[in-house]
Order: C-alpha cells, then structure tokens, then sequence
C-alpha cells in the first residue's frame, strides 16, 4: 500500500493540523509515517557534543533520551487529536526539518508529504511556516499543505469531496503531471473536479494608452478568450478525466485571485497545483506561492513532471484502479 509521510510539528495547535492531514490520508487510502524533526535537541547534542571528557557511550545515552521523550510528546499530540499511538509509526529524527522530511519519505517510500502551519491559541497565525515553505520550493514530489486558512476552515473533507485544480500556465508535460495527480485523488476520494484556467489578459487591456483604441480593446481580448476556451476544451478532452465527475471554469486576470476566489465560490476541499518551473531544483513559482499561502483550503504542490507518486511512469506500483 502506498504511504504518506506527514511531518509533525510538537507546538501547541499541531493536534489541528494532525487530525486534518490523518483524514485526508485515511480517505485517501493511504498508510501513514508520522515524523517530528526535534531542533532544540539537535542544538543540544552539538554542544555536549563540543564539551570535552563526554565519551561515545554518554552521548549515546543523551541521543536515546531525545529521542524517547520526543516520541511520547508525539504520543500525547496524537492522544489529544483522539488518536491511539499504538496504530501508527511514529519517528523521531534529528536535523533541519524540511530537509530531514524530504529524505524520510524518500527513505520510507512515502512519496506524499504532508505539512501545515500550528496555530497556537494566544499568538496570531502566519499564513505558512518556514519549514513548509522551504520544503514546497524543494520537495521533488507532491506536497500537500493545510496554511492558517485551511486550518481556520470549520471541517475537512466532505463526504464527495471537491477538489479544485488550476491547469494555466503550464507545458502540456507538466500539465500532465497535475492532472493525473488530481485524477487519481479524485477516484480515491470519490470527489470531482473543477479545472479553472485563467487568462491573464483583463477586460480592459490597454485601456487608456496612447494609441490604443477601445476597438483594438475589443479585439484582443476576443481573440485571448477564444484562444483560451480552446485550450480549456482540449484540456478537457484529455483521456486523463474519462470517467471522472468534472467541469471547467474560465477566469480572467491575475491567476493567483482567480484560483483564491474559485476556491471560496465552490466550496473546494482541496486545490492541486503545479509548482512552476524551478531554478537548480528550487523555487516555487509566484502563483504558486502566494496561492500556498491564502488558500481555504489544504493545497497538493505539483512539481514539474511528478505525478501520482509511485505510479507506472516512475517504474512503481499502479495507483488506484480507474
């Protein structure tokens, strides 16, 4: 069976985030790897580690401590979420968490990480931690993350989820990789999809410039929002969706309020993204980001060319049968 990595931060409020990222892994069929990446002990070990006349076996010993009493913190965050510890595999690793989660997934062959953002109950909530951040504009597979809105959001998923999917922007290869990510949640859901396209070009393009006349307005913008639906509909047709409850929407202006608006107007439950051409396996594109940051809802990055993970492209095991 197919796993996903989720990574646990022991700040007050994660029990929120932990209760979301557990549903949507259950709904999703999927086993789960529950991971916290401790820093103030790392930081710890360091300095002892400097301090002289400590031999190897004290600091083993001191190791085993950090690592016992993280696990039962991990333990008791699952107890306030109404979870059992016993049921799950829970991991203790020590580092930069992003970089540490990364490498367990790939280690443990969950190429599915989850994140989000704690919200503690007496300090205001950033939209996204740094951690999450750092492992969106790095992480070389899906990514699905729950910001302070998704996390303010009053339920998860709904019994025939709606999952949003934004399909501009892209190569036809990377566009792929997005659509068979979102078509294989979907089937696993039971859920249906809204693919939203955006053009960029606004109702009133170039109004008021020098030279341009409201008939040459009139024009070109025509011609994108023509240009535009044939791509939506050759979109559509794609073998991808056959069998699967979907729909398209157009928009136009700035894709990053198209794609936060649909997410409100339809109620989704989740939005799948592509992350954008990357810098020396870096970055996430502008969209992507700002997209991560304000959305209602828990966001799928989609880096170019990853798909669902583990399926027949990559040599692995088939997804979810159609």
């Amino acid at each position: 069976m197919q796993r996903m990595l989720i990574g646990l931060d022991l700040r007050p409020g994660s029990a929120e985030f932990l209760g979301r990222a557990l549903a949507l892994a259950r709904a999703l069929k999927l086993d789960v790897v529950l991971v916290h990446v401790d820093t103030a002990f790392t930081r710890l070990l360091q300095r002892l580690d400097m301090e002289e006349g400590r031999g190897m076996e004290e600091m083993q010993g001191v190791r085993r401590a950090v690592l016992e009493a993280n696990v039962e913190a991990m333990a008791r965050v699952l107890r306030e979420a109404g979870e059992d510890p016993s049921r799950l595999d829970l991991r203790v690793d020590l580092g930069v968490p992003w970089q540490r989660l990364i490498e367990a997934s790939e280690g443990a062959g969950a190429p599915l990480l989850a994140m989000g953002t704690h919200r503690a109950a007496r300090a205001p909530a950033v939209p996204l931690g740094r951690e999450t951040r750092e492992a969106a504009r790095r992480v070389p597979f899906p990514l699905v993350a729950w910001s302070s809105n998704a996390l303010a959001r009053p339920r998860g998923l709904g019994q025939s989820p709606r999952i949003g999917v934004g399909v501009g922007g892209m190569a036809q290869v990377e566009r792929g990789g997005v659509l068979d990510c979102a078509v294989r949640m979907a089937r696993r859901l039971g859920g249906s999809l809204e693919l939203l396209l955006c053009d960029e070009l606004p109702e009133r393009a170039g109004e008021g410039t020098p030279g341009v006349t409201a008939t040459w307005v009139v024009t070109e913008v025509a011609r994108s929002r023509a240009r535009a639906r044939a791509e939506l509909q050759e979109i559509a047709a794609s073998p991808l969706l056959l069998g699967i409850d979907s729909r398209t929407r157009l928009s136009a202006g700035e894709p990053d309020e198209a794609l936060l608006e649909a997410a409100v107007d339809g109620d989704w439950d989740l939005l799948v993204l592509g992350t954008g051409r990357r810098r020396e396996g870096r970055g996430l594109g502008a969209v992507a980001e700002t997209v991560l940051e304000a959305a209602p809802c828990p966001v799928v990055l989609v880096p170019p060319l990853a798909g669902w993970p583990g399926d027949a492209r990559d040599g692995g095991q088939e997804g979810p049968p159609p």
